[in-house]
């Protein structure tokens, strides 16, 4: 396939398909760019496995816009063709169909082959580095961008970093980032869904698969960064945060930053920033999740116990 044909092409397509439209986060993104198209006059499609709950998340969240101005395409991850006809008729393809560990790397090959930008809400860090390490010269050759971790989780203190650094007066040699979370007594929704509590269980699964991938994806080390910023531990308190703060390791909010910091730097030349995020909790939340983490991290090594944990989910 000529990839430039296939560029020209672009022209004809939708602006955006949001694949895993009937999802927790498919949903969330199909509300939010109901109203985004509307304002900016463009038009986007939804996609997954079931026509008939596609229908429903369009009669729910873009009712507005009408059932016959959003196309509703049906293609699975288990097919390969049925993702390639999604993928050719999007500029951008977003993808919400998660754990990627599983289900994202069949969708990136598929906008490869059709020459489509890629977005995703991942927070899976072994998935990231993995598709930047196999794809990112296919992706290059294919004139494309693939763009994880567009979600909640990572973008605030990656684009808050970026921020600081470029109105701050000067080079700065470290940030640190606390994530406050407060849970009040009128929440009735579940603190995260199924698809992220699969993912947080097997990102603590298999840790040693990530210093492989780094080896082989930056084989060259950053320089030395003076004065090094050193981490406060597993248990603190700080004046810019209430409550107990401890390293925020479960998901992907410092190794996005990072990957953007070494991007500027290969690229560049820009010093980078070292990183600390921390997660800020009250004193009761704080031992619930201190015991709730211990037996995570524990249980999560076994096969055993990594299904015993989705099946009480």
């Amino acid at each position: 396939m000529d990839y430039r044909i296939m560029a020209r092409l672009q022209d004809n397509r939708l602006d955006m398909i949001i694949f895993g439209a009937t999802g927790y986060t498919g949903k969330y993104v199909v509300k939010d760019a109901t109203h985004m198209c509307k304002e900016q006059k463009m038009k986007f499609g939804i996609a997954g496995r079931r026509r008939q709950a596609l229908d429903a998340v369009v009669k729910e969240f873009a009712s507005d816009i009408g059932k016959n101005d959003i196309p509703v395409i049906v293609a699975d991850i288990k097919d390969e063709e049925s993702l390639k006809k999604m993928a050719e008729r999007a500029k951008v393809l977003i993808n919400c169909c998660g754990p990627y560990r599983f289900y994202g790397e069949p969708v990136i090959k598929a906008c490869i082959a059709t020459c489509t930008h890629y977005v995703d809400v991942t927070a899976e860090e072994e998935f990231m580095e993995r598709m930047q390490l196999e794809y990112n010269h296919a992706a290059q050759k294919a004139c494309i961008y693939m763009v994880n971790a567009c979600g909640v989780v990572c973008v605030p203190s990656d684009l808050g970093i970026i921020f600081t650094q470029q109105k701050f007066e000067g080079e700065i040699n470290a940030v640190e980032v606390y994530v406050k979370v407060w849970p009040t007594d009128t929440e009735k929704s579940p603190c995260m869904n199924y698809t992220t509590w699969e993912s947080l269980i097997y990102n603590l699964a298999y840790p040693n698969e990530l210093q492989e991938l780094y080896t082989k994806l930056y084989p060259t080390k950053l320089p030395e960064l003076t004065p090094k910023l050193e981490s406060r531990g597993m248990l603190h308190r700080s004046d810019v945060s209430e409550g107990w703060s401890v390293p925020y390791l479960t998901f992907a909010d410092r190794p996005a930053s990072l990957r953007t910091q070494r991007f500027l730097y290969d690229n560049y030349k820009k010093r980078p920033a070292q990183v600390q995020v921390y997660l800020t909790l009250k004193s009761f939340e704080f031992l619930k999740g201190a015991i709730t983490g211990i037996n995570l991290l524990c249980m999560s090594r076994t096969a055993w116990g990594r299904n015993l944990l989705l099946r009480v989910c």
